[in-house]
């Protein structure tokens, strides 16, 4: 009976520096200006993840508190401020906002059952932003609220991927 030798491994890296690291000073300036854009981006987000985030970066309230006013588990509350953050301050979101800024027709919000059908493409671009980058819903289920073709989002998704490249 032979003995395998067990490879070793490799010692980590030291972690990188972390914002407890950082002076007090510097701390609480990136903390208030990171709550500063996070709020400003919250406009644009759908009603109940937008309570959440001004909950959380403008009246202070913990995880736990923002559990405890939904009734639901702590964990569920940081995982969906997670997944609200990082959709809220992506490029993708902010190129949707600035976009949603600028319409001047913007189709009403959530639209009503087949009123898109008739609607000019220019609408039916903005009602796809916001349903994919804004809401966060996946092209199928924006295709389902927005009452569209999947192939309509499918293509209109793309037309502003390529436009977000363009501009970088």
């Amino acid at each position: 009976m032979s003995t395998t030798a067990t490879a070793r491994r490799a010692i980590p890296a030291p972690p990188a520096p972390t914002i407890a690291r950082i002076d007090r000073r510097r701390r609480d300036a990136h903390a208030a200006a990171f709550a500063q854009r996070v709020t400003e981006y919250a406009r644009w987000l759908p009603p109940h993840e937008a309570e959440m985030v001004r909950g959380a970066y403008q009246a202070g309230q913990t995880a736990g508190q923002l559990a405890a006013i939904a009734r639901v588990p702590t964990y569920v509350v940081q995982r969906r401020l997670r997944k609200v953050l990082e959709r809220s301050l992506s490029a993708d979101f902010r190129h949707a906002a600035r976009q949603l800024e600028r319409a001047t027709d913007l189709p009403a919000w959530p639209p009503d059952p087949g009123a898109l059908r008739g609607a000019s493409e220019r609408q039916i671009h903005m009602a796809v932003l916001r349903a994919v980058f804004i809401e966060g819903l996946s092209l199928r289920a924006a295709a389902e609220r927005l009452g569209i073709a999947l192939h309509a989002v499918r293509r209109h998704h793309e037309m502003a991927r390529l436009e977000m490249q363009a501009k970088e």
